[in-house]
């Protein structure tokens, strides 16, 4: 029953209710406004779309990042 509820969230797009934050802070990010960040915000993204869904938190700061690649059932 809960993989039909997983692929039914997938499918949909949706944020599963029990799916974490993954802050870009415990990946590595430093919000100086120098440093480039893109690989610790794709590390937060990679994650949270391992566990089948999360939500990529960016906390206040200034972000130095280049492309990065959303993934189905992230919320950024």
């Amino acid at each position: 029953m809960k993989w039909i509820l997983c692929l039914l969230i997938q499918m949909l797009g949706l944020v599963p209710l029990w799916a974490a934050d993954h802050s870009i802070l415990e990946y590595g990010a430093v919000p100086d406004g120098q440093t480039l960040n893109t690989t610790a915000i794709q590390a937060a993204i990679d994650a949270a779309y391992k566990e089948r869904g999360g939500r990529v938190t960016i906390p206040s700061g200034r972000y130095l990042t280049g492309s990065i690649i959303l993934k189905t059932g992230v919320e950024l």
